[in-house]
């Protein structure tokens, strides 16, 4: 032992390159060992641990990088920027990378208490943040998901894709579409609204005047935004003459309408598709043009409306001739002792000089007959209180029973 000691502080060669191979053999069997070293250890080249290396204290490490991988490195931490897991090159902050032939989950958060699984915020205390809390609900704007998906926020929802969206189906055909499964008992749409604005607003333009909106009143209107009936229909600049109706219901494919409501001053029509009256209705044949009074489904009172065609034919002077106006389809007529016929009132679009319609009435079904005077102030021959052959007009006529 004492000659191994002097050997050791000799200044010999052989004592110097003893030394220098008696420490690495040293720092080899300490580092393999489960050895402990309590002071600084400096290094200029590579420091190799094979077996688990534990540290009590900081670890500082005043270069650039640190290479995680067996021979080429797979993974870095960087001091220029970013932490690289998986990658060598991270292009930000933190980076998670998998290789393209990979089958691991890139990023795996579990989370077996009752706190977040994931928190992300963009100020100190943010109270807008994006969260994914224990029970896996997500929530955009707020700390506190009460379902799968909640956004909070003062601002809006942003979407753009280039296909649909679908809710509840895989093949939206719109681009919005919700639907439910056939065995659900879920309402498919739903709107609340707890303010006072508009619940639903509907426009085919920027700042359209003419939308279709549903207000927080529950009011719908079509072509306004201030609805003050339950249902508003408006036109916007209506003239006189204009082609659009404010309402119009109608058989598919058909321009006349069973009921309708113009653009211009609200005029009704039923059966016409441009009401000269207030109310105008027009129908296909004189049987369905008029209309019905009842109680309980039963007509008390009945307006029909038609033309006939007459052509009295040879009438003497000072003489009245009864005529059948032909063509009075709808008209009811007495067809039965004691029953009562319907009033007729009629009127000639061309009636010659000296001729006058004096009363109609009705004595079998689609048929009047129309009394018709000739004063004598005109005749065919030209001369005073002579007969007069009148030609053929056309009457129309009004029966109310």
């Amino acid at each position: 032992m004492l000659k191994f000691r002097t050997l050791l502080l000799s200044r010999g060669p052989f004592s110097v390159v003893f030394s220098v191979v008696f420490v690495v053999l040293f720092v080899v069997t300490a580092v393999n060992a489960a050895t402990t070293i309590s002071t600084n250890i400096n290094t200029g080249g590579t420091l190799t641990v094979t077996g688990i290396g534990h540290l009590a204290a900081d670890l500082n490490i005043y270069g650039n990088d640190i290479n995680l991988g067996n021979g080429t490195a797979t993974s870095t931490i960087s001091g220029g920027f970013g932490i690289g897991i998986g990658t060598t090159t991270p292009g930000a902050a933190f980076a998670i990378a998998t290789g393209t032939a990979a089958t691991q989950t890139a990023l795996l958060l579990s989370n077996l208490g009752s706190n977040y699984a994931f928190y992300a915020e963009d100020s100190a205390n943010d109270g807008t943040p994006f969260v994914i809390d224990a029970s896996g609900n997500v929530g955009v704007g707020t700390t506190s998901p009460l379902h799968p998906l909640s956004v909070f926020g003062g601002g809006g929802i942003y979407y753009t894709i280039g296909g649909n969206l679908g809710v509840g189906t895989s093949t939206p055909g719109a681009s919005l579409s919700v639907a439910t499964s056939s065995n659900s008992s879920a309402t498919a749409f739903l709107l609340s609204n707890a303010g006072s604005n508009y619940t639903f607003f509907a426009e085919d333009s920027a700042n359209d005047t003419t939308p279709f909106v549903i207000d927080a009143g529950g009011r719908i209107g079509v072509g306004t935004t201030s609805p003050w009936a339950l249902v508003s229909f408006e036109a916007v600049g209506g003239t006189v003459g204009a082609s659009t109706p404010i309402f119009a219901v109608s058989d598919a494919g058909t321009t006349t309408p069973f009921l309708m409501v113009d653009g211009n001053d609200g005029r009704v029509g039923i059966a016409s598709s441009s009401p000269f009256v207030r109310l105008g209705v027009t129908g296909t044949t004189t049987s369905s043009a008029g209309a019905i009074l009842g109680i309980n489904g039963s007509p008390v009172s009945q307006i029909r409306f038609g033309a006939c065609t007459l052509d009295p034919g040879f009438i003497q002077a000072s003489s009245t001739l009864i005529v059948s106006c032909t063509g009075a389809t709808g008209v009811t007529g007495r067809t039965t002792a004691g029953t009562n016929p319907e009033r007729i009132f009629i009127t000639a679009t061309q009636l010659e000089y000296g001729l006058s319609l004096v009363s109609a009435s009705s004595t079998a079904d689609d048929a009047i007959s129309i009394a018709v005077y000739n004063s004598g102030h005109a005749s065919t021959s030209g001369a005073f209180g002579g007969g007069l052959d009148p030609i053929s007009t056309s009457v129309s006529w009004m029966a109310i029973k």
